[in-house]
């Protein structure tokens, strides 16, 4: 009786430093909150505190959640395979939402690229023309063009350098392929021609988002099967745990050993799950800087 008064004891410490923890991340002190803020300040302020809140509402639900599958399984390893369960979560299941994201970046790239080619088709200057585009840019690569353009018009900043970090936002060989393009342009090597190769870059870009989202729609079924399969079996597991004996099973040292294990089996397997759903991406063109740029 002792231990479960110790354990009901952790359990409520748990949740009030969860809720501790929840109110200080909602709390806005974050960097540019004085009277001064930019709209772009106050749109990435709100952005990180909804992220908090996020983290918030996930710490608690799994350290709550956690504690309460101790205390009505008898099962310590239970308790934190669930508190890693519903922290990761966002982990193994989002290889949907990092596919659609990269193909929206994608199209957005390919946008800009049209605009810089028409504009510089019509005689504005390479360097002026990213620069303007920061006000036309995309929503998917806003924040990356703006800070493109903010760099480029700072004289004191190495071009090829900028151009470079640019490249490294997008990380996509697309991208270090637009950004060889840029580099000829705003060097004025070769720059007559930098119009026709961005249009060129352009249509290449939007037939490799065409070949993505017919890729990621074969994908969809097998990884909502998939996980399907995942939900089911918790619920199975849940239900077991509630109307059965069966938590006696694990309540030993030894059964505590052989939940560990399978706990770790089923982490891999949703982590090979997760790899296989995300895919791979055509290595890079450009290499992380290391003191200087390379191709």
């Amino acid at each position: 009786m002792s231990i479960y008064n110790v354990l009901v004891v952790a359990c409520v410490v748990v949740v009030i430093s969860a809720m501790w923890g929840a109110g200080f991340a909602l709390r806005g002190r974050a960097a540019g909150d004085g009277p001064f803020r930019s709209r772009a300040t106050r749109v990435r302020t709100a952005g990180a505190l909804t992220m908090a809140r996020h983290r918030a509402v996930r710490w608690a639900v799994a350290l709550g959640g956690g504690a309460l599958v101790w205390l009505g399984t008898g099962w310590p390893i239970g308790g934190l395979l669930f508190a890693v369960l519903v922290m990761t979560v966002p982990f193994f299941f989002g290889g949907a939402k990092i596919a659609a994201d990269r193909i929206r970046m994608l199209e957005a790239l390919e946008q800009w690229v049209r605009y810089l080619s028409d504009a510089m088709s019509a005689g504005s200057m390479p360097v002026q023309t990213i620069v303007k585009s920061a006000d036309h840019a995309p929503p998917a690569i806003k924040a990356q063009v703006t800070r493109l353009a903010t760099r480029l018009a700072t004289p004191r900043l190495d071009r090829n350098v900028v151009l470079e970090a640019f490249a490294d936002e997008i990380d996509d060989a697309l991208g270090d392929i637009v950004v060889l393009a840029l580099k000829r342009a705003v060097n004025a090597r070769g720059g007559e021609r930098v119009p026709q190769v961005l249009q060129t870059l352009a249509e290449a870009v939007a037939a490799d988002v065409k070949a993505r989202r017919n890729i990621e729609k074969g994908r969809s079924g097998p990884r909502k099967e998939t996980q399907t399969i995942v939900l089911f079996l918790a619920a199975g597991v849940g239900a077991l745990s509630l109307f059965t004996n069966y938590p006696r099973m694990y309540a030993t040292a030894e059964g505590q050993v052989v939940l560990s294990i399978l706990g770790a089996v089923v982490l891999l397997a949703l982590g090979m799950m997760r790899r296989l759903s995300v895919g791979g991406q055509p290595p890079r063109i450009l290499t992380e800087r290391n003191g200087g740029g390379g191709a």
